[in-house]
């Protein structure tokens, strides 16, 4: 291959002895312009790298979040292989982070591409996710991902506070029962149902709250009556309180698994002298 024989159009640019070739006009040539010598001496120069996937992608603590890819761009917008690029994390909230899939530095292949899958761990949170590339002027401009590691299912429900209580009947506890539901590691459970049911019927939820939905912490707080059946003086309940089963507004079932069981005492209104 010399400079002035025939080439295919779109050739990509080659060498002879002493100089780069471009095709150009149907012959390989010498003669280079200012951005076909850019081209050259820039090809593997990484000035950017982009996110290809997801801006934002989630997953259950402890688990591995969707494939993350994103692309090393030299200075005219074409992907570089072989390109190394390093893996960060920032701006950690509630204590997530990353336990593993992330093997830093790596390298890109065809295209100038790199796909990885990070796995969470076990806090619930956010964090940010840094891809970058680095040249002789330090550091390029990063693709910035948005983790978010969420509560799993819940596994444990328990009392926070509000348990053994004593109240006369008709009236409510003085403190609400506070519940929270978590998952298999500690994390708050928001959203779920919970139902509350005693075994002697000495004690209901109040009036117009058949059952309580935890919120962002994973806790809900719950309001109990006391309510001696008749011919009752006292009573020393045991109350379960879990995830509701086969409710429905009004009308809540018993509670399904997992549940908690308290004590709380109900006692007669005092009689009149």
């Amino acid at each position: 291959m010399r400079a002035g024989t025939r080439c295919v159009a779109n050739s990509p640019a080659a060498r002879d002895s002493t100089h780069v070739l471009f095709c150009r006009g149907g012959r390989w040539t010498k003669t280079l312009t200012f951005g076909e010598a850019a081209r050259v001496i820039f090809a593997k120069t990484p000035t950017k790298v982009e996110l290809v996937s997801k801006a934002d992608v989630s997953t259950a603590a402890g688990t591995f979040f969707p494939a993350v890819t994103v692309r090393v761009l030299n200075p005219f917008g074409d992907g570089i292989e072989g390109a190394v690029v390093n893996l960060s994390t920032a701006d950690s909230v509630g204590g997530a982070g990353i336990a593993g899939g992330l093997a830093t530095p790596a390298t890109t292949g065809p295209g100038g591409t790199l796909t990885f899958t990070p796995a969470a761990n076990t806090s619930a949170g956010t964090l940010k996710l840094l891809a970058s590339a680095s040249n002789a002027n330090g550091p390029t401009e990063p693709a910035v991902v948005s983790l978010t590691v969420t509560a799993g299912p819940v596994t444990n429900v328990a009392v926070v506070s509000g348990a053994g209580q004593s109240t006369v009947e008709l009236t409510n506890f003085a403190q609400p029962v506070v519940i929270k539901a978590s998952d298999a590691f500690g994390n708050g459970v928001s959203g779920l149902e919970l139902a509350t049911f005693s075994l002697n019927g000495c004690v209901t939820q109040a009036i117009g709250t058949p059952t309580s939905t935890t919120g962002a912490a994973g806790t809900a707080s719950i309001t109990l009556t006391g309510n001696l059946p008749f011919g009752m003086t006292t009573c020393s309940d045991t109350v379960a309180t879990g995830r509701a089963a086969g409710s429905s507004p009004g009308t809540p079932g018993s509670p399904g698994s997992p549940s908690v069981t308290y004590s709380m005492n109900v006692t007669s209104i005092p009689l009149a002298p």
